[in-house]
């Protein structure tokens, strides 16, 4: 079986795009092949090289970890420093296995150059992981800074001038509005189109709701009285009639785009690769995105205020947490999204020690967050955010004792328990996680349903595999092992939740939770 490298390029000198071809061993493509007629420069010595985890530092929860590593060429004597004359970053590779055929071959990783690194005897080719793409800021419409009296919503040099403008997804309950407009006291909540505005407080108190207008001119001329406001949902905008007190909040229902408001989790997740990142389906999995909502399509909320910066990557962290979540790109640089649950079959494969490189290099590894793989006997989950956490001295007089209550908190805590679990493991800790579901009803079921995943025992281990054998396999995906260690005679069901493959030394390790 021979390895085949199809790499992206542009020919500095023509001025064109074009492709470059290598294998790691020389060989010309066949007329009825494709590419026909084509040299494969034998110069392939280390294929790519591919590490991801869904969660990072071997936890269960939060962000995901690893990716591509990269590409090793030979080039004696020089043989390759023709390469100075393309830039092949930003641009597609693609690695096959086959026969001697290319168009044949299948196809093992395919993603982004991220850059071309050549030395003395060899060229190294690194691969950009597909999340770092997204560690860019969701927000990077500015404030002008260009009003002029009581025209125009961009602030002015002195406040706002360079600042980002805010962001809101899903219902957001208290976020601190930002006046954008001095002079006739306009508020914005959203850089876009709200879906509603639920409430306005000045140093919460509630002020009273006029009418919403569809145009800025038209809420511009407005007229209205003391202690009430009046929106401009199309812009996302609230405007005040008398100068605040303290403080203005409000409770807003984001994001709106052609018409389609989007709460949950995935849709928000969705919304935010297609609008802000410019992704399409060809970068993200949409199945599985649908898949989380039919899995947990609660409501959750985001926010970024104003000034505040929020990288893409992050966002996506903090929403998929909030359910369980994770999100991780695989061996074609596509996102593939799930919710770590305990598996349930039919598994896709059954694998034993026949398909098992090495047993005696199989490795046993906690199964539990910080807790040496000790099941939690309680779980706690912070949700329900308030946005804008106030302290008594910055209300008025006359918020009562239950709102004041409420804006003094960032959280709402419920727990899950079963004290049984320290029967058997008396050292058995709490997990406690932040969660942007918004209804209290939620919070419980993701606290019920991470207690019930973690206050048992889990087994996580790390398998060698011959490549070809779990080459189909993909994060998410159910297997059964069977093997004769760890009491798996009869066979257990995993979750595959990590992929390392070295296609150099032809090892392909699962790390598997069940």
């Amino acid at each position: 079986m021979s390895y085949f490298l199809q790499l992206a390029a542009y020919d500095l000198a023509a001025r064109a795009e074009t492709a470059l071809y290598f294998a790691d061993a020389g060989m010309t493509s066949k007329p009825d092949d494709s590419p026909a007629n084509t040299y494969f420069d034998g110069r392939l010595s280390v294929p790519c090289s591919y590490d991801a985890t869904v969660f990072a530092d071997g936890v269960t929860g939060g962000v995901s970890d690893g990716g591509f590593g990269e590409i090793e060429m030979v080039s004696p004597e020089g043989g390759l420093d023709v390469l100075a004359g393309y830039a092949v970053d930003g641009r597609r590779f693609e690695l096959r296995r086959g026969e001697d055929r290319f168009d044949t071959a299948v196809t093992i990783m395919s993603g982004v150059v991220e850059s071309l690194e050549l030395g003395w005897d060899t060229v190294v080719v690194n691969i950009r992981s597909r999340k770092a793409e997204l560690e860019t800021p969701i927000q990077t419409t500015l404030y002008a800074g260009t009003n002029s009296g009581p025209e125009g919503v961009e602030g002015t040099a002195d406040d706002l001038q360079g600042k980002e403008k805010p962001l809101a997804f899903g219902p957001c309950d208290n976020i601190t509005l930002t006046c954008v407009n001095t002079s006739l006291l306009i508020f914005q909540a959203h850089d876009g189109r709200l879906r509603a505005v639920r409430a306005v407080r000045d140093k919460g108190m509630p002020l009273t709701a006029t009418r919403d207008y569809a145009t800025l001119a038209d809420l511009q001329a407005a007229t209205f009285t003391a202690g009430q406001y009046a929106t401009c949902l199309a812009l996302g905008l609230i405007r005040l009639w008398t100068s605040p007190a303290g403080d203005v909040t409000a409770d807003v229902d984001g994001d709106v785009l052609d018409g389609v408001y989007v709460a949950d989790a995935a849709g928000i997740v969705e919304r935010i690769l297609r609008t802000r990142a410019g992704w399409t389906e060809a970068d993200f999995s949409a199945a599985d995105l649908a898949a989380l909502t039919a899995a947990n399509a609660a409501e959750v909320c985001l926010f970024v205020g104003a000034g505040d910066s929020l990288d893409i990557d992050a966002a996506l962290d903090t929403l998929l947490t909030s359910i369980g979540a994770w999100w991780v790109p695989n061996r074609h640089n596509v996102i593939r999204f799930g919710i770590l649950a305990a598996p349930v079959g039919p598994p896709k494969r059954r694998l034993s020690e026949v398909e098992i490189l090495d047993s005696d290099s199989i490795e046993w590894l906690p199964a539990h967050d910080d807790a040496g793989g000790v099941p939690y006997w309680r779980t706690k989950l912070n949700g329900q955010k308030n946005w804008s956490k106030q302290s008594a001295s910055s209300l008025a007089g006359g918020v009562s004792d239950e709102a004041r209550a409420w804006l003094a908190e960032e959280w709402r805590t419920v727990t899950a328990e079963d004290a049984s679990v320290r029967t058997v493991h008396p050292l058995a800790p709490e997990l406690e996680r932040d969660s942007l579901l918004r209804s209290a009803a939620a919070c419980q079921a993701e606290a019920d349903r991470l207690q019930a995943l973690h206050g048992v025992w889990r087994t996580r281990l790390r398998v060698p595999f011959f490549p070809d054998e779990v080459e189909d396999l993909d994060f998410g995906d159910v297997v059964e092992l069977v093997m004769d260690r760890f009491g798996l005679a009869a066979g257990k069901l995993f979750v595959v939740i990590g992929l390392n493959v070295d296609r150099q030394n032809e090892v392909t390790e699962l790390e598997l939770y069940g």
